[in-house]
């Protein structure tokens, strides 16, 4: 059992940390934790961040392996809201100091890095958390279950999308973003494994076949495409088959002029369901007839997973997404980058257009979500529903991918 209250600590207060840092602030005020540490490097741009902290009884590091080190044995919770190649090692590295981790998504880079993870965590006795916070919802746990039991009958086909646009200053926040590599760390920052990676992984977590479980993907197919001078890619389709038989269809782009809201569409033997950020759950049964769910906006989504988080460290039959689930996400995404190249969209195709008057002009696919809507209705890739710069996937088998590239 841990510590009354438990003990914390965070890795990074900046970009996305600033987030992960309000819920712990918060929690803290309510006595639910006691911030006993922080590691912050650039402590100089975060001074107001360190005063809080440290008028909190916090010990501020400048390294993350100073901070474990000093706290090993004692730290009941380590948050790392990092950079995706920091994620595997800072997970690792708290759990051999004593901690439960609650670490942002994605799990990690690649499927090596999320296979120690799963390893370790079980012979450590403690417990990893993956920041999907959309699977944390309870109306979205309370469509699972119907799904489980078989509300839709035999789930054929669930089909995404999201188009969120994201500007050259998105690109620049920091030394990763839109890279593969990172010195020879494994990044492979891209939407489907970042921004939009939320809504790929809710699809192959409605999908598995029990209630705590997401669907395994045996097969990937896969274009990517970028607009922008970038490693990775900013638009993409992916088809995965999972082991049960059903479509996995998802469609991403940053290369948009406006955005899209990202959406789910179940297809079953029995009935279809429908789900938006905004619009929240529509569910049509044969069996049980029509019913709705609100929508839960990203940051009460965010609040039910922090919460879900103080009742975890306290009852271990309380719901996080872990490892396991996690795992079938860096599948899919890793078996993307694997099945093809990223191909750059044609230049006929890609036009400047500003944001606003006072942004500078960002790359944009011409009529990219017209292309995308029409793919989605169909469930078809964009190759297959006549994209003008569509370029034929590649499929991959991932029965046996032991480590990436495979």
């Amino acid at each position: 059992m841990p510590r009354t209250p438990p003990r914390a600590a965070i890795i990074g207060v900046s970009g996305y940390g600033k987030i992960y840092l309000e819920r712990l602030l918060h929690h803290a005020a309510r006595g639910d934790f006691e911030i006993a540490a922080a590691t912050v490097i650039n402590r100089g741009e975060e001074q107001a961040a360190c005063a809080e902290l440290e008028a909190r009884g916090a010990m501020i590091y400048g390294d993350y392996h100073q901070m474990l080190e000093a706290q090993a044995g004692q730290l009941d919770l380590v948050l790392i809201p990092t950079g995706i190649h920091w994620h595997a090692r800072m997970t690792l590295a708290a759990l051999a100091a004593g901690a439960n981790v609650l670490v942002e998504k994605p799990l990690a880079a690649t499927v090596q890095d999320v296979r120690a993870i799963r390893e370790t965590a079980p012979a450590s006795g403690r417990f990893v958390a993956v920041g999907f916070q959309d699977i944390y919802v309870e109306e979205n746990l309370a469509v699972k279950r119907r799904l489980v039991e078989g509300m839709l009958g035999r789930l054929r086909r669930i089909r995404g999308r999201g188009l969120w646009p994201r500007d050259d200053a998105y690109y620049a926040r920091n030394d990763w973003a839109g890279r593969v590599r990172l010195d020879r760390e494994w990044v492979l920052d891209s939407p489907l494994a970042n921004a939009l990676s939320h809504f790929l992984n809710l699809a192959l977590f409605l999908a598995g076949d029990a209630v705590e479980s997401s669907a395994s993907p045996v097969a990937v197919e896969a274009e990517l495409y970028r607009a922008r001078p970038i490693e990775s890619y900013d638009t993409a389709a992916v088809r995965a088959t999972t082991r049960s038989g059903a479509e996995i269809c998802f469609y991403a782009s940053h290369s948009c002029a406006e955005a899209v809201e990202p959406e789910l569409e179940i297809e079953g033997d029995g009935g279809t369901a429908s789900w938006s950020v905004a619009g929240g759950w529509r569910l049509r049964s044969a069996r049980e007839g029509e019913s709705t769910l609100p929508a839960r906006g990203e940051t009460q989504a965010r609040r039910e997973m922090f919460a879900r988080l103080v009742r975890r460290l306290h009852d271990p039959r309380t719901f996080v997404c872990g490892p396991e689930i996690a795992a079938e996400h860096i599948l899919c995404v890793n078996g993307a980058h694997a099945a093809v190249p990223v191909r750059d969209v044609p230049a006929a195709y890609v036009e400047s257009r500003r944001a606003g008057p006072r942004s500078a002009p960002q790359p944009v696919i011409t009529g990219v979500a017209a292309q995308i809507d029409r793919a989605f209705a169909a469930g078809r890739l964009l190759h297959e529903s006549g994209c003008p710069w569509a370029s034929p996937a590649g499929k991959l088998s991932l029965e046996n991918f032991p480590a990436f590239p495979p």
